[in-house]
């Protein structure tokens, strides 16, 4: 699984993006676990990538489960690089 990184600092959101191997315009923000890149991301964001997915995993810090005092601006961020990367695909 090809991943890229997002630090606060730099991009202003922690994260990990997952491009699918085949073209998708789909995307998918996952929030498990307490670490972008522990098991439970990992492994939820293989089973949506299979499904034609790309994934961007979030968390507000390294090993850090405080989801529930999360700035909303990071998010924006997130979805401003997803739509960056051709994630256009809205449900209405």
């Amino acid at each position: 699984m090809k991943k890229t990184y997002f630090s606060v600092e730099k991009d202003g959101f922690y994260g990990a993006y997952f491009k699918c191997s085949k073209d998708s315009n789909k995307a998918v923000i996952l929030m498990l676990g307490d670490n972008i890149d522990d098991f439970m991301a990992k492994a939820g964001a293989k089973w949506l990538l299979k499904k034609g997915c790309n994934v961007m995993t979030m968390s507000p810090g390294k090993n850090d489960y405080a989801h529930h005092n999360y700035p909303l601006e990071r998010f924006e961020k997130a979805i401003a690089y997803l739509r960056s990367q051709g994630n256009t695909n809205r449900y209405r």
